[in-house]
């Protein structure tokens, strides 16, 4: 609540605490009417007291500290009836109404969020509505969608393959997404394929800086897209390390299922999708135009100008235990 509307609404409390006092014939003569327009400490709990204290015929009133000009006239009783009718048109805010418009703030806040999440609205649209509720007297909202949305400012990395390195989980993601799909999809799916990316983007065209990240498919229509670890550095990862642990989780998921409303769903890796760098990085072999090039057999190539053509004679197929 602002200052303002505190002052409005500690002024009506203490114009009802002195209709009351005059109603049972308490004097007014030494007591202090506040109507002060700067801040005040007074709450409305203490006005609802003073309240309270005149109904039960004490007549306390808060004495006077300094001397305050108080006019008395024979007009005075037809100015305090005009008071009184205007108090009457407005009534005094009371505390049920005060939380209950907590309540539905917290309400519409709550509801903006999901919305925001749900239809993935961007951060400038979500900024945008947040003004114009607020130019249209919803004062309690923030105005910016990484406020409403509590957006972490520093998120922990990790030092892995000479990059940063932030692990957000494959389990969990996958159950997260596929509850995304409609009821009747998740009810008739008794198995689930994925497929995985790693690829390389630039982020910057000013910079050298890049992100890795390792993505995950649902192959179920339509497909859904969601990441399971992101790297970022200066240059490609040094290492294999940033996949230990997708490789890890994805092995006991491939093995056990996913655990999904007490029932477990099986899961199967349809492909892996790389470009011809990322698949030779990952692959750990020599890129397609050098000798040995092949990713599926062990023949090293002829060269001739600046190409290197592959043989296809007397080929050795590579396995796990020769590249």
């Amino acid at each position: 609540m602002d200052g303002k509307k505190k002052r409005q609404q500690n002024k009506k409390f203490w114009i009802a605490a002195k209709r009351l006092a005059t109603s049972i014939g308490v004097s007014t003569n030494n007591a202090t009417y506040i109507e002060n327009d700067s801040d005040s400490n007074d709450s409305p709990d203490k006005c609802t007291n003073l309240i309270d204290t005149l109904g039960s015929g004490q007549g306390m009133f808060v004495e006077d500290e300094a001397p305050h000009s108080t006019e008395t006239s024979e007009g005075g009783d037809e100015t305090d009836d005009k008071t009184w009718n205007m108090i009457d048109e407005d009534p005094v805010v009371s505390s049920d109404s005060l939380s209950s418009d907590e309540e539905r703030n917290t309400c519409i806040t709550s509801d903006l969020v999901s919305w925001i999440n749900k239809h993935h609205i961007k951060h400038n649209a979500a900024d945008d509505l947040l003004k114009l509720l607020k130019e249209h007297g919803n004062n309690t909202l923030p105005l910016s969608a990484r406020t409403l949305l509590k957006t972490d400012k520093n998120v922990l990395t990790k030092e892995k393959s000479g990059m940063s390195y932030i692990y957000l989980g494959l389990d969990k993601s996958l159950v997260r997404n596929f509850e995304k799909y409609p009821s009747e999809t998740r009810k008739s799916t008794p198995k689930i394929e994925v497929s995985l990316n790693v690829d390389g983007l630039p982020l910057f065209k000013s910079s050298n800086t890049c992100m890795w990240p390792v993505l995950c498919a649902i192959m179920i229509h339509p497909v859904t897209v969601f990441p399971v670890a992101l790297t970022f550095g200066k240059s490609k990862p040094c290492n294999l390390d940033f996949l230990n642990d997708t490789i890890r989780e994805l092995n006991h998921i491939l093995q056990h299922g996913i655990l999904y409303e007490e029932s477990t769903i099986r899961v199967s890796l349809k492909c892996i999708v790389c470009d011809a760098p990322a698949r030779a990085m990952i692959k750990a072999t020599k890129l397609y135009s050098g000798y040995y090039g092949c990713d599926r057999c062990t023949q090293r190539g002829a060269w001739y100008g600046r190409l290197t053509y592959q043989e296809i004679d007397n080929l050795v197929l590579r396995t796990n235990l020769l590249r």
